[in-house]
């Protein structure tokens, strides 16, 4: 605090002596900066203390403060009179005041009413702020009306209508009447009177479909007929007399009864055991005709066998009967009996040739055969013995035997060799089938397999040289 007090004086004294050097500088609007020692001017401005601004252009030091405005007072527009805002700068205490401008009138309607074509309208209002109240007339829209017509409900024969309009300019609305039509009636049909009975007319209104009906007095009390015309009774229709009255033109029929058929016969055809008989009539007066049935005589016939002729091995016969109640004849066919074969004679087949069995018919003596086909294309020969000398065969298929003498080495031929070469390959054949797929998926084994048919192939040659 004693460091304050002492430092206080030189305060006041350097804020005085700047004040006293702003003043000075201020009449030649130039001063030297205390940075940079540039001549610094003065430039007026409302917006720093004293009125002026003043910055160093070279090292922009500032030797004036910017005013601090406060509000100091104020006096509120209200809807028709400005206001008024004091404020204070809380560095240099200058002043100035701010305008407020008028805030107008915030007007809310309270009551309206629409001007039309005819007649003016007027529009109240009340301002919101201060209470005040207006009232603003609206001049009529035009010198009349403009109506367009809207709706319209149409009149009927009995009832009226109504078209309704719409001003377009105002919107103003208005009905008119529409005077009932009246009914529009038209004839549609009549009841014509008679001697004992009124007549009628049938109107319908071609508007609204309403009808009326209007009386037509009748002619008298009776009618006076007169025939028109007849039709004469028949056996199965009556018989009618048309009359019409000459004076209302009524009309009436009278009818008499038919007459009936006058039945007269004309064939007959008489009954039997099994089937009725019948008998035809015609009418005399109508060419109609009717059938009347004969029941049969019996259940069913009594026959009696009157001929026969008897069937064969190959032929039908057949037998006659006659009913000794009716006398109604028939023939009754027999089936041929066939043949009763028994077999007569035998041959086996063999493996080459074929058999035969033979048949004879017991009743006829007709004789047949029927062949019996080889049992194979060739003998299925089989060893069954050998000697030094020759070789026992019996097929396996038909039994028969054969004998084959057996060659010497030496004797060996063409033939034989051939003979034996197809021996083997026909074995080789029987297993060829069986070791075909190993050989297949084996390549090195289809190789060996096919290098041992050739060295047998060479090996047989070479015997074949030596024969």
């Amino acid at each position: 605090m004693k460091i304050l007090n002492r430092l206080r004086f030189p305060v006041f004294f350097w804020f005085a002596l700047t004040m006293l050097t702003f003043s000075v500088l201020a009449a030649d609007m130039t001063m030297p900066c205390s940075i940079c020692g540039t001549s610094i001017p003065f430039e007026p401005n409302t917006d720093y203390c004293h009125g002026y601004r003043v910055v160093c252009p070279n090292c922009g030091e500032s030797y004036a403060p910017r005013h601090s405005w406060l509000e100091a007072s104020r006096i509120p527009a209200t809807c028709t009179a400005a206001g008024t805002v004091n404020y204070t700068c809380s560095v240099c205490n200058e002043t100035k005041s701010e305008p407020l401008a008028a805030l107008g009138h915030d007007w809310q309607v309270t009551d309206r009413k629409d001007a039309t074509c005819t007649a003016p309208g007027f529009i109240d209002s009340v301002c919101l702020r201060c209470g005040r109240e207006a009232t603003s007339e609206r001049p009529p829209l035009a010198e009349d009306h403009t109506w367009t017509e809207t709706s319209r409900t149409s009149a009927t024969c009995t009832t009226a209508g109504t078209v309704n309009y719409t001003c377009f300019v105002c919107n103003e609305t208005k009905s008119e009447p529409l005077a009932a039509l009246d009914h529009a009636w038209d004839e549609t049909s009549r009841t014509p009177a008679s001697c004992l009975t009124a007549g009628s007319i049938l109107y319908t209104c071609t508007r609204c479909s309403e009808t009326k009906t209007e009386t037509i007095p009748q002619f008298g009390t009776s009618h006076i007929w007169t025939v028109s015309g007849q039709t004469a009774a028949t056996c199965t229709t009556p018989g009618r007399t048309g009359y019409t009255c000459s004076r209302c033109g009524e009309v009436k029929q009278e009818t008499s009864p038919a007459l009936d058929h006058d039945w007269q016969e004309t064939s007959r055809k008489n009954a039997t055991c099994t089937t009725p008989g019948s008998i035809h009539y015609d009418c005399s007066r109508c060419d109609e005709t009717k059938t009347e049935t004969i029941p049969k005589l019996a259940e069913d016939h009594t026959w009696t066998e009157t001929a026969r002729t008897e069937p064969t091995c190959t032929a039908s016969g057949s037998a006659d009967y006659r009913c000794s109640t009716c006398h109604e004849t028939k023939t009754e066919s027999l089936s041929a009996l066939d043949h009763d074969w028994a077999q007569s004679g035998h041959t086996d087949p063999t493996c080459t040739a074929p058999g035969s069995t033979a048949y004879t018919c017991s009743r006829c003596g007709f004789s047949r055969s029927e062949n019996l086909p080889a049992l194979g294309s060739g003998h299925a020969w089989a060893e069954t013995s050998r000697t030094e000398t020759e070789i026992h065969y019996t097929c396996s298929t038909c039994g028969e035997t054969k004998r084959e003498p057996i060659k010497a080495p030496s004797d060996m031929t063409m033939g034989s060799l051939l003979e034996k070469i197809t021996a083997v390959f026909s074995t080789v054949l029987d297993w060829t089938g069986t070791v075909a797929a190993t050989i297949a998926a084996n390549p090195m084994l289809l190789l060996c397999v096919v290098l041992g048919f050739i060295g047998t192939g060479v090996l047989l040659f070479k015997r074949f040289l030596r024969l």
